[in-house]
């Protein structure tokens, strides 16, 4: 059994210093806001109205290619079905506006500072961010995303990812989700950043 044992952790251990290519499918859970307005009072900044993303359950496929036996060229698509809220701060009101898609299409670098089959990792990508709603209206932004994780070979093919990924997504002033039919826009009056958290857990294949 010793044997058996040394044989396994010494075959998946290869495999996690060759493997050139890894896919992964992941699910995981999100949250965060999307703009956020301000009022002065007194010349002091204070939170007024803002658009939320609705928490919800996010899911993707993430694909790493090995450069280096610890540096990975990652890319990401990950899409989050929620909704899009109206929050007035005044009124501590929060109101479903429209069923929403988020999508993330992301490429970067990893880096993970262990050889073995487990592997701690830390990661940079960036990319494009789509807020699609059920109404046709739609807004995009640059995004970029540091990410931090852990990594577990199973077997020479199968491993296991868990990761924390902080989405940071540039919203422009003006007009957002502006809808032709129905006449609703949101009035973003400046520029600024917005984040969205993930947990994520991911199976990995080699290949």
């Amino acid at each position: 059994m010793a044997l058996v044992g040394l044989w396994g952790a010494a075959t998946s251990t290869a495999f996690a210093q060759n493997a050139r290519l890894e896919v992964a499918g992941h699910l995981g859970y999100q949250w965060g806001a999307l703009a956020d307005e301000t009022t002065k009072d007194e010349g002091v900044d204070s939170l007024a109205f803002a658009l939320g993303v609705h928490a919800a359950t996010t899911f993707g496929l993430i694909v790493d290619y090995h450069l280096t036996r610890t540096l990975l060229l990652e890319a990401v698509w990950d899409q989050q079905p929620t909704q899009l809220e109206f929050i007035d701060r005044f009124e501590d009101t929060t109101a479903k506006l429209t069923d929403l898609r988020v999508h993330y299409y992301h490429a970067g670098l990893v880096y993970s500072s262990s050889k073995s089959t487990k592997q701690p990792f830390v990661g940079m990508t960036a990319g494009l961010t789509r807020w699609q709603a059920r109404d046709g209206a739609s807004e995009s932004g640059f995004s970029f995303a540091p990410v931090f994780g852990y990594k577990t070979w199973m077997s020479k093919r199968f491993g296991l990812r868990v990761h924390t990924r902080f989405w940071l997504t540039n919203v422009q002033a003006g007009e957002l989700f502006e809808n032709a039919t129905t006449g609703f826009s949101y009035t973003h009056t400046k520029n600024t950043w917005t984040i969205q958290m993930q947990l994520g857990l991911a199976a990995v294949l080699g290949i």
